[in-house]
């Protein structure tokens, strides 16, 4: 997960941006300045605490990112990436979210998208609750939910983390040394179970995120 495109303390937004045009700002201030190097002792204005830093922020942009590899009983073989990015500007504020799937033995590739208004996507509560439209996600602590169709496809997921979060920069917070900022932790191995449709038949799947 990643938050904030400028310093914690002018609390603007960070996820998948719902207004896509406002994304490349933030892709260009962090690609164009060097990263320092990583903080003997944390440098964190606020430092991350899980699950409180698994929910949504009031920064300029967010994003909760899966990709993972599901396998079904007989062999088969699926890619899969969902993504819900949360942009916020001034009184504007929205979500993207990006669902693709590959099947390997079909050889085929397929993809949708949405865009929305913040109204109603994020339910409270301990860590993240987001949904548009069908596509949801949730979790908090290394367990998460995940569920999403487009047509020919459809995942229902649970997903269990194997390891601690880890900390990007060892603190979970990158300066980029020309006033920006972004907190940053990644869940490197989360084991999958859940069902996978393809057109009209529902497979129980397992695999890693």
């Amino acid at each position: 997960m990643v938050w904030g495109s400028v310093p914690w303390v002018t609390r603007r937004l960070a996820l998948v941006c719902v207004v896509l045009v406002l994304l490349p700002q933030v892709v260009t201030a962090a690609t164009v300045a060097t990263p320092r190097a990583s903080p003997s002792t944390s440098d964190a204005p606020i430092p991350v605490e899980l699950p409180r830093d698994d929910g949504p922020h009031h920064v300029s942009t967010e994003w909760w990112y899966y990709t993972g590899h599901l396998l079904t009983a007989e062999g088969g073989r699926y890619g899969f990436e969902l993504v819900f990015f949360k942009g916020e500007r001034g009184t504007l504020e929205g979500y993207a979210a990006h669902f693709p799937v590959t099947d390997y033995a079909g050889r085929q590739f397929h993809f949708d998208q949405r865009i929305v208004g913040a109204e109603g996507v994020s339910k409270p509560g301990t860590g993240f609750d987001l949904t548009i439209g069908s596509w949801a996600m949730r979790g908090a602590n290394g367990h998460d939910a995940l569920r999403a169709a487009l047509p020919g496809y459809a995942i229902d997921l649970r997903l269990v983390s194997d390891k601690p979060a880890a900390l990007h920069d060892g603190d979970g917070y990158i300066e980029y040394g020309d006033g920006t900022a972004s907190y940053y932790y990644s869940r490197t191995r989360l084991e999958i179970a859940g069902t996978l449709k393809v057109g009209d038949t529902a497979r129980p799947v397992t695999g890693e995120a």
